[in-house]
């Protein structure tokens, strides 16, 4: 029995010093630093590591996102959702799922070619063509459409232009299938540096470390590659709820708040 009790002592130490260590993570991020794709004023890479030791710590599993627990975590949840009555508007635990899904394109795109995508790719004279949101249409099981896309003509040329109306249902904004309102950060400092690309090795703090799409307040064509936000206008441009927090997705598929 002494000995049951000393090993349930020491497990419970155990567990209370990695909580002390989340909890020093987390304040060290918020004054942190922005990490490649990040964001200045949020450090997501040391929340996202806080998670990961407290599944170590607890034995927590992932728990099912749904419009209730997703409104526990103070991402707005209305009244309808709450109680379970269908609603047009879509819930937070929806624009999570999504996220998710382009989020793991964007890691199975660079497992693929050992890179991430261009946020958009250009002819010889510098001019954009293709957004990466039409880069990554296989990695949506969207082959079909994206065959039929000329990528070698700019995104509003008179043939392409008839697929402005055609957004995947994963990025298209509700209720419309030619807008979107998913995004990436364009920047030198960010994961998607305009027309470059940035390998895995690129990425010293990982892909899950690693911002990738966010929601932006302003839909746009789901084509138009001119239109990301960047660092300058990212702040007043992302997607908050009433509490000012915004969904993200990393380059691993992991859904956070920001």
């Amino acid at each position: 029995m002494g000995n049951v009790q000393t090993a349930s002592r020491r497990g419970l130490v155990w567990r209370l010093g990695l909580v002390l260590m989340i909890l020093r993570l987390l304040s060290k991020g918020r004054g942190g630093r922005m990490r490649k794709g990040g964001n200045r004023k949020k450090n997501v890479a040391a929340a996202t590591l806080g998670c990961a030791l407290a599944v170590a710590a607890f034995g927590c599993k992932e728990v099912e996102r749904t419009p209730e627990s997703v409104g526990d975590a103070g991402v707005e949840t209305s009244a309808g959702e709450a109680a379970g009555v269908e609603t047009s508007v879509e819930t937070s635990a929806e624009k999570a799922e999504r996220l998710k899904q382009l989020g793991l394109a964007l890691l199975n795109y660079g497992d693929r070619y050992q890179e991430q995508p261009a946020a958009y790719t250009v002819d010889e004279a510098g001019r954009p063509l293709h957004s990466w949101r039409v880069a990554i249409l296989p990695f949506l099981a969207e082959h079909e459409l994206y065959k039929q896309i000329r990528l070698d003509e700019p995104w509003d040329s008179e043939w392409n232009s008839q697929f402005h109306d055609r957004a995947p249902a994963i990025l298209a904004a509700s209720n419309d299938a030619s807008t979107t309102a998913f995004s990436v950060v364009v920047g030198e400092e960010t994961a998607f540096p305009a027309e470059k690309t940035r390998r895995w090795e690129d990425f010293a703090d990982g892909a899950s470390n690693t911002l990738g799409v966010v929601e932006r307040k302003t839909p746009v064509c789901w084509m138009d590659p001119t239109q990301e936000l960047t660092l300058e206008n990212f702040a007043d441009e992302l997607a908050r709820d009433a509490d000012g927090n915004a969904l993200a997705a990393t380059l691993d598929g992991a859904v956070c708040v920001v």
